[in-house]
């Protein structure tokens, strides 16, 4: 279920519910094969994405991919060491193909 231009969430069911996670909530998502886990705020939740779907239903200025199995919420990113991000203490891998653009578009260049 793809959010509406307009909306400010994401519905994914997670164990048989559907739940509703704000776009604010959201710090980064991390592929698991067929599945994600979504790591936010107020909580980890694992749902049925692939990776690829999840990147186009998201706000494209809001979200960005990372590495092969991580996107961030730009707007949590606090730093970046070396080949990581940390996404409010959360240290997430960058691929170094992305690390420039992740530069770019992240810290103005670096």
């Amino acid at each position: 279920p793809n959010p509406t231009p307009a909306s400010n969430h994401l519905t994914v069911r997670v164990d048989g519910k559907m739940v509703r996670l704000a776009f604010d909530d959201i710090l980064f998502i991390e592929g698991l094969k067929e599945y994600v886990r979504f790591v936010c705020r107020s909580g980890r939740y694992v749902s049925l994405w692939s990776m690829k779907n999840l990147e186009t239903a998201l706000p494209a200025g809001r979200f960005l991919r990372v590495h092969k199995s991580f996107i961030v919420n730009a707007e949590k990113v606090r730093a970046l060491e070396g080949n990581r991000l940390d996404v409010e203490g959360h240290m997430v891998p960058v691929s170094r193909q992305k690390r420039e653009e992740i530069v770019r578009r992240l810290f103005g260049g670096g």
